[in-house]
């Protein structure tokens, strides 16, 4: 009980002498110069304006897709070729957008592409 006193006293102490020693000095002192703004109000409102206005024509436009179209050069391919091309692919496009995002069409494509590894000990191989 004697150390948990002493112990709270001294802590006690350490504050008041903290707070006592610490004082007022320069309290009108101010590290950092007064700010001397450059701009007139009107300048710093027609500049929001215009900031604004560029953002709401780009609204959304972060991921560069914005960037993407205005340097993208024209396809030479004609719109009866795409087309086609999407109608021939629309099943696997349909598995790849499934439940298993295309797991079971990349598996049964591997199985079907895959090559018969001949081992040493094969005899069946062709000689």
């Amino acid at each position: 009980m004697n150390r948990l006193l002493l112990a709270c006293l001294a802590i006690a102490g350490a504050a008041a002498a903290n707070v006592s020693f610490a004082g007022n000095h320069g309290e009108d002192w101010d590290p950092l110069p007064p700010f001397q703004g450059s701009r007139t109000r009107v300048d710093v409102i027609a500049e929001m304006q215009q900031s604004r206005a560029t953002m709401a024509a780009s609204h959304g436009e972060d991921s560069g897709s914005a960037y993407l179209m205005a340097t993208a050069t024209p396809g030479t391919a004609s719109r009866g070729d795409v087309v086609a091309e999407y109608l021939r692919s629309r099943d696997d496009v349909a598995a790849m957008n499934g439940e298993d995002s295309g797991s079971a069409l990349i598996a049964s494509v591997r199985a079907r592409q895959a090559e018969r590894v001949q081992l040493a000990s094969d005899t069946t191989s062709a000689q």
